[in-house]
């Protein structure tokens, strides 16, 4: 059983990934923009991009910590070979309302 199909489709990111993007790239690219010499559109275009990968990777981290506490630790807490394939079938789970 090929468990890296449902690892992909069932919590995709890690949220370590995503911490990392909020509290450390984002921020980088933020400063980046304010102390470089870059021409004026390179420095929002830059400063911009980092709100922006805060903003994206805040809200996703936001909304797998409520799916966790919904459904349990992960997804694949309780997968057992019986229900692997079944699981595959479905694909990821719905997001449900806006958890923000």
């Amino acid at each position: 059983m090929d468990y890296s199909k449902i690892y992909s489709q069932t919590i995709g990111k890690p949220q370590v990934v995503r911490l990392f993007d909020v509290f450390f790239l984002g921020p980088v690219m933020m400063y980046s923009a304010a102390k470089n010499k870059l021409p004026r559109p390179w420095k929002a275009v830059l400063f911009v991009s980092g709100i922006m990968t805060i903003g994206y990777n805040l809200k996703n981290f936001l909304n797998q910590v409520a799916i966790n506490k919904k459904f349990g630790k992960g997804p694949l807490e309780n997968l057992t070979e019986s229900n692997a394939a079944e699981t595959i079938e479905k694909g990821p789970l719905p997001l449900e309302g806006n958890f923000l």
